[in-house]
């Protein structure tokens, strides 16, 4: 199991906060890909902190885009 898919089942597990720091050191230590970054911009969306999650996910997709999502 990689660490973004990790990350992510472990937020919708019902633990964002610890969703984010493991997407967040996959990141830090090399695994910069846009399935990481968006699993982490969900992680801060479920969290509740949406400044953070769009900062994350407009590394990826345009602003028409993200408010979509």
């Amino acid at each position: 199991l990689d660490a973004a898919d990790y990350g992510l089942a472990i937020t919708l597990a019902g633990s964002p906060q610890q969703g984010i720091e493991v997407l967040s050191n996959a990141l830090k230590y090399g695994e910069n890909t846009a399935k990481t970054r968006q699993n982490l911009a969900y992680a801060f969306a479920l969290k509740g902190d949406w400044r953070s999650a769009r900062l994350v996910a407009a590394q990826d997709l345009s602003a028409d885009q993200i408010d979509a999502r």
